[in-house]
Formats: structure tokens, sequence, C-alpha cells
């Protein structure tokens, strides 16, 4: 079995081509996107999102030039920062979310209709 060629383990190249390409692609629009939506206070949330996307994304090579616990401590204190991020975006926020004003459409259906023509099967298979 050792002999075949699909069972020999891939190198890091391999799944950073393969998958890592869309995982920085989509850090960088949450991280541009907060930016754009939040402005200064985007700034919050959006550094410690580049802290969490450099330390799971290029952990391998980065584990190598500062050590492994320098690169778990800080993986820690990007998921605490995008924790508390959130949270002080969601605290600084003075206007009303869209899905907070979703009871006026349940108050007055027939001014608010619904658009019951979209079929729901192209969301189903995201």
């Amino acid at each position: 079995m050792q002999a075949m060629t699909e069972l020999r383990s891939l190198h890091y190249g391999y799944w950073v081509r393969r998958y890592g390409t869309i995982f920085i692609v989509g850090s960088l629009g949450f991280i541009l996107i907060t930016l754009t939506i939040w402005k200064t206070q985007g700034i919050f949330f959006s550094l410690p999102l580049t802290l969490f996307t450099i330390t799971s994304f290029f952990r391998e090579p980065l584990d190598k030039l500062w050590g492994e616990p320098l690169g778990n401590a800080l993986f820690g204190v990007a998921i605490i920062g995008c924790a508390l991020g959130l949270l002080l975006l969601a605290w600084e926020k003075k206007t009303r979310c869209l899905l907070q004003n979703a009871h006026t459409f349940t108050l007055n259906p027939l001014r608010h209709d619904f658009p019951v023509w979209i079929s729901p099967a192209p969301w189903t298979s995201l």
C-alpha cells in the first residue's frame, strides 16, 4: 500500500494553492468590508481579523520564524480580539439593524408584500 502514488502525503504548497487562495480572498473581503461599512470603528475588528488570518493561514512558516508557543499565543489573542472587536462594534452602533425592523413586516403584510416569487432553490445550493 505504501508504494501506491495516491497515498503519498501531499506537500504544504498543494494545500496553500488549492484552499489557501479562497481563504485569503474571503478574509480580505471581510477585512475590507468591515473598514468600508464602519470606517474608523471597523479598525477594532479588522486588526484582530488580520492577525487571525496571518496566524491561521501562514501558521507553519511563521512557527519556524518565531516558534510555536508565540504562534499559539498570537492566535489566542487574535480570537479574543475578534470577539472584543465585534462586541465593541455592536456597543458603538447608533442605528438599528434591518433585522431589528423585521417586526414591521408582520404588522402590515399588505403594505410590505414579501417577494414570494423568489425561489429558495438557488440559496439552498450555497
